[in-house]
């Protein structure tokens, strides 16, 4: 799966909850395969332009599907834990 192709199945995965920009995946993808957990190739399309794929070939059980489902969840759990943030530093309204 090609990096813009995450992108679209992420936001459809996530029924339009998720949506990352390029600025923020490609880095991501970048630091996955500078420590060797994920591996990307170059193919080139019937236009004759390349694009870089993506895969996890030692994760037998979804490969890209499985990035896509960390991104969801780590993407939860940052907002989970920022609302939790925000809400320990409101201030309490007395009554």
């Amino acid at each position: 799966m090609y990096g813009y192709e995450m992108i679209k199945e992420l936001e459809l995965r996530s029924e339009q909850v998720f949506s990352l920009k390029e600025g923020t995946l490609y880095p991501i993808l970048h630091a996955l395969e500078a420590e060797d957990l994920i591996e990307s190739y170059w193919e080139e399309t019937e236009s004759q332009r390349k694009r870089k794929y993506y895969s996890m070939p030692f994760i037998s059980f979804g490969g890209t599907q499985f990035i896509l489902d960390m991104m969801i969840i780590g993407i939860m759990m940052n907002v989970y834990r920022n609302r939790n943030i925000k809400e320990a530093k409101a201030p309490k309204l007395s009554t």
